[in-house]
């Protein structure tokens, strides 16, 4: 009886698992745990203090509140609020907020980076 109760138990948690959409970040990001941390980050970057929008997002990565994802990394789509989405990067255990607009939902391996044009030369 209780080697059945584990195996439904088991069972359950894989159905009731959320589906996470697989996505790529189109540029390097800002992500931020707690959704809020992330509206005052937007707020201050668009706004005409870049120091204090400098000091905001640095004290929040120190604590761990917020992290920067790199261009082309392969993330978890687990909560939508557009603007905003809730990333989970591979293994990770926390959902991060961040810009909808920085993600591609839709690719299913990162893009290369574009190389450069090539110099022009003179005649």
């Amino acid at each position: 009886m209780k080697r059945a109760a584990t195996i439904l138990a088991i069972a359950f948690a894989v159905a009731t698992t959320p589906t996470v959409q697989a996505a790529v970040t189109r540029s390097i990001l800002l992500a931020c745990k707690d959704e809020a941390d992330l509206r005052t980050a937007a707020k201050l970057r668009t706004g005409a203090d870049r120091k204090a929008a400098a000091e905001f997002e640095a004290g929040k990565k120190a604590s761990g509140s917020c992290i920067e994802i790199p261009r082309n990394a392969i993330v978890g789509i687990d909560q939508r609020k557009p603007p905003l989405v809730c990333i989970r990067q591979s293994g990770g255990l926390d959902c991060y907020w961040t810009v909808l607009s920085a993600i591609d939902e839709y690719l299913t391996k990162p893009v290369a980076p574009k190389e450069p044009p090539a110099p022009k030369k003179n005649p």
